[in-house]
């Protein structure tokens, strides 16, 4: 929500503002950098964990919203890593937090047509990794999302569609429009 790059600004901001300790569940006392750091890393270990909680949390949603789902976007985001990138190509790193291990260089390509009929195309490149991601349009509110390497929408989107058929099926037999950019646009998807 406030879109802090770092722990330090963040702690800065639970350090001013009591509302947000309180919350957090902080009370009168702001932990130290190094329990944030230790609390992602245990975090990144309970994956599956957190999937299970965001299905469970979306399955409700279903039951209280019976329109909820008829209308799912989809969308891939590419995520900036300011973090220092492994230097040399397919080296194995361990992740020891000095590097993004987890990033990789992505290429988006935006192409379309001058007013005056001419074609452009335009190349952005980026260090960091891809949300993919399916929402409910309506409520803005997400059904299903993956995170990858710098890798293909097309791809990611099929899959991820895949995955949401075999654990919530019943999300796209609820659906009646599915919405997604012409990045999607192939003859199979």
């Amino acid at each position: 929500m406030f879109q802090h790059r770092s722990i330090a600004s963040l702690r800065r901001e639970l350090l001013r503002n009591g509302q947000l300790q309180a919350l957090c569940g902080f009370t009168g006392t702001v932990p130290p950098a190094p329990v944030y750091s230790r609390f992602l890393r245990q975090l990144r270990t309970q994956t599956g964990k957190l999937q299970v909680v965001f299905e469970r949390l979306t399955s409700e949603l279903g039951e209280k919203l019976p329109d909820f789902g008829q209308c799912l976007a989809l969308d891939g985001k590419a995520i900036s890593n300011h973090a220092r990138p492994t230097r040399k190509e397919g080296a194995a790193q361990a992740a020891d937090g000095r590097r993004e291990t987890d990033a990789d260089w992505g290429v988006k390509v935006y192409q379309g047509q001058h007013a005056h009929g001419t074609a452009w195309e335009k190349q952005v490149s980026w260090f960091g990794v891809r949300l993919h991601r399916l929402v409910d349009a309506q409520y803005e509110l997400p059904v299903a999302f993956k995170v990858t390497r710098a890798a293909s929408e097309v791809r990611c989107a099929r899959q991820l569609l895949d995955a949401l058929q075999e654990r919530q099926p019943w999300l796209l037999e609820r659906g009646e429009q599915f919405l997604a950019d012409r990045g999607y646009a192939d003859s199979k998807f």
